[in-house]
């Protein structure tokens, strides 16, 4: 595991269940926009289905009542809106598989709460941001500063710092479900 994934697990650790869900669902909803511009660049997937994920999510952290047979269903349609990488060409395939993910590990979470799904959601969040970074900066895998130059990119710094700042809210207990909205961590139209 690497450091971040440490850290970010350590200061889950940290928190009751419903605010790592509300952390997970924070970023899930943060990169949703990459699938919706994913889906409209190629025609593919049902952003409607995916919104329908989201809102089961919402009821859920609103209620705290677990329908199973509900978030079962949700696997099977976030499934058929997940894109294979080897279907497309575009690196916006990397970015709607990255949301695509989250959702799904949200899901999980509300049924085990098993910590790991939430960690896996913010590496979602920063292989994004790692990609998109690479491919603004036309960047060479075998440029001996290249891990050095990703983690010192400001677009990474204000990710890995928005998670921060987000976790800190939430062992305040700062964070309201209010808002929690859609936005953006990149913007998919820039590659």
């Amino acid at each position: 595991m690497d450091k971040y994934a440490l850290k970010l697990t350590k200061d889950l650790e940290k928190l009751p269940p419903r605010s790592r869900l509300l952390f997970a669902f924070w970023v899930a909803k943060r990169l949703f926009h990459n699938y919706v511009f994913f889906s409209k660049a190629t025609s593919f997937g049902d952003i409607d289905i995916m919104l329908d994920a989201f809102n089961l999510i919402d009821k859920y952290l609103k209620d705290e009542i677990k329908n199973e047979d509900e978030i079962i269903k949700a696997f099977g349609d976030i499934d058929e809106n997940t894109p294979d990488t080897n279907d497309f060409s575009t690196v916006l395939v990397s970015f709607a598989l990255d949301s695509c993910n989250a959702l799904t590990e949200c899901l999980r979470y509300i049924l085990d709460e098993n910590i790991s799904h939430v960690v896996d959601i913010g590496i979602f969040a920063r292989d994004t941001v790692d990609i998109f970074i690479q491919e603004i900066n036309d960047m060479e895998i075998n440029d001996l500063d290249f891990e050095l130059n990703i983690q010192n990119n400001e677009l990474m710094r204000k990710e890995i710092t928005s998670q921060k700042i987000f976790l800190k809210r939430l062992k305040e207990k700062k964070v309201t479900l209010k808002e929690i909205v859609f936005d953006k961590i990149i913007d998919p139209s820039l590659v």
